[in-house]
Parts: C-alpha cells; structure tokens; sequence
C-alpha cells in the first residue's frame, strides 16, 4: 500500500512540476542599436577567416602529410 501512496505522491509531483507558467515577449520593429557596415565586414572576415583557416593549413602542409605515410 505504501509504494501505491508512493507513486501516486511522485505523480503529484510530477503534475506540478510540468505546470510551469512561461511570459515571453516579443519586440518587433527596428533594433535599438544599429550595427555598422564595417563592424559587419569585419566579423564576416573573421567568421570566413576561421571556417578556412584548417582547409589552407592542411593544403599547406599536404607534402609533409604524404612523407610521413
């Protein structure tokens, strides 16, 4: 009797625990601070400069991978 009044009390619990109240707002229209054209190009360079960075090296360095096998 006592694991039925247990598992019925973690039920309850679990009851709550799912019932959570959530306040989300939403802010449409312009951004309160404009981002400047040259602050886009530079984290673009960045951003491409790091995607490419490990294709270059290791195209760099192909002939010494070859040696090594």
């Amino acid at each position: 009797m006592a694991s039925v009044r247990n598992s019925l009390n973690c039920l309850r619990l679990l009851g709550r625990s799912l019932n959570v109240n959530q306040q989300r707002t939403v802010v449409s229209g312009p951004p309160a601070q404009r981002v400047s054209f040259a602050e886009k190009c530079a984290h673009g360079v960045v951003l491409s400069a790091g995607m490419f960075a490990v294709p270059i090296w290791i195209i760099c360095h192909i002939r010494s991978y070859r040696e090594r096998s």
